[in-house]
């Protein structure tokens, strides 16, 4: 059974986190975000990896035990993801010791997993042309000894056909020496050579290798200079924004505080509004729909808009005050005692009432029904609306101070007399706020006043 990879290894070989090894527990984790986003699972430096995205790109974890795959993508980066020197296109697969570069000449970090499946290996590195030229070597040795063995065997075969013809005799031993030096004469030259080609090979690698060091250590030390300049410049930046600061607004924080601390007052406050004709209090009619209360708005006839259901009755103790209270802060201006704070905190009724008492609310609408002299009113079904819907927006910033309908607390197309709204002469009650409650805390007091 295979074991399953239990964190994802990042070295960092360039960038801010240059020799930094980050080690990312997988658990139930499949994708794993790169970029300067301070919530990236691997996260660089907002400054020192200007290069860098915020949402750079991505690896994404494929299939499980022996089928598990690595992806690598980009996140729509402005200069582009590369896969060992390679520009991403698309989503490519991604292995143990791979490199991975944020931007051109950007940060470069290589990749793998802990414990590595057995399943899950590296790229296949590619061989060079020395074994070849090895191979042909060898050859080119073998086929000279054979040659000088057969040129020395042709030699003894003349000799022995010429002494018997009747020339002079040769030596048996003297072909069998030329034989031998013939062949370690050819064996010395192929040695020779393949001690050549050896030297060769390798000293092409060492020159190409140092050659490749010279060049990753020049790029590592002007990559080392461009960040230490990058460093110095926004140092240099964050330095000077104090000063900068404190030049626009003339005074240091804690100067401000210790200045106008004492200066500063906590205003807690509840108004209610009130009918100016009658002096009573204006509720807000609700009504049972479906098991729940809601507030209730009327839809008035020829296109006067729709209006809160405001009435001076609450018999059942059903309805909705309306008014608000809360806590807001203010600042003492002068030696007298004149403090100045936010309209809605010392006035609530002058800014707009908004949603107070819910969300959602029950519309009653009606059509007038004339018959000679005499009007009748007929009820539509109500329905549920939605107080944040664009269509009740004048509802929605309806303010308590410019007066309203008050209505009978039992029929939504009948108002009080002198109130009655009539879309020839759109009479309107006048209201008026008041504050109940009108507390100030000074700094340091528990008591108010």
């Amino acid at each position: 059974m295979t074991t399953p990879i239990e964190r994802i290894i990042i070295r960092h070989l360039s960038g801010s986190k240059a020799n930094q090894i980050e080690q990312l527990p997988v658990g139930d984790s499949r994708e794993f975000t790169i970029g300067r986003d301070p919530t990236s699972k691997i996260a660089f430096d907002p400054v020192g990896d200007s290069v860098v995205s915020r949402k750079h790109a991505l690896i994404r974890i494929m299939g499980e035990g022996d089928n598990i795959s690595f992806k690598l993508s980009d996140a729509g980066s402005s200069n582009g993801t590369f896969l060992n020197g390679e520009r991403v296109n698309g989503e490519v697969e991604l292995l143990p010791e791979d490199t991975i570069e944020l931007g051109a000449k950007g940060p470069k970090f290589a990749f793998d997993v802990q414990p590595r499946p057995a399943s899950f290996a590296a790229r296949t590195k590619v061989i060079g042309v020395a074994d070849t030229a090895a191979t042909r070597v060898i050859k080119t040795a073998e086929a000279a000894a054979s040659t000088a063995v057969n040129a020395a065997a042709t030699g003894a075969s003349t000799a022995a056909g010429a002494s018997a013809d009747g020339g002079p005799p040769k030596k048996v031993g003297i072909g069998h020496e030329t034989v031998q030096r013939l062949i370690g004469e050819e064996r010395g030259k192929a040695n020779r050579n393949m001690t050549g080609a050896i030297a060769a090979v390798v000293a092409f690698f060492v020159l190409g290798g140092a050659a490749l060091y010279w060049a990753q250590h020049r790029e590592l030390e002007r990559r080392d200079a461009e960040d230490k300049l990058a460093q110095t410049e926004t140092d240099e930046r964050l330095s000077r924004i104090p000063g900068d600061v404190n030049l626009k607004i003339g005074m240091k924080p804690r100067e401000i505080y210790d200045k106008y601390a004492k200066a500063t007052v906590q205003v807690g406050m509840m108004w209610r509004l009130y009918d100016k004709q009658t002096g009573r209090p204006i509720q807000h009619k609700t009504i049972d729909y479906k098991g729940r209360r809601y507030p209730a708005y009327v839809q008035l006839p020829n296109n006067l808009g729709v209006v809160r259901w405001l009435t001076l009755e609450d018999d059942h103790i059903t309805n909705l005050m309306v008014g608000g209270g809360g806590t807001g802060s203010g600042f003492v201006i002068s030696e007298q005692g004149y403090i100045l704070t936010n309209k809605h905190v010392a006035a609530g009724w002058q800014v707009a009432y908004g949603a107070e008492g819910g969300r959602e609310g029950i519309l009653y609408d009606y059509v007038v029904v004339s018959s000679g002299k005499k009007r009748k009113a007929k009820i539509k079904e109500p329905k549920l609306i939605d107080l944040y819907d664009s269509a009740y927006a004048d509802v929605f910033h309806w303010i308590p101070e410019s007066g309203g309908y008050i209505f009978k607390t039992d029929d939504p197309t009948t108002a009080l007399t002198g109130n009655t709204p009539d879309p020839n002469s759109n009479n309107k009650a006048s209201f008026v706020g008041r504050n109940e409650v009108l507390e100030v805390k000074f700094h340091g007091s528990r008591l108010g006043v």
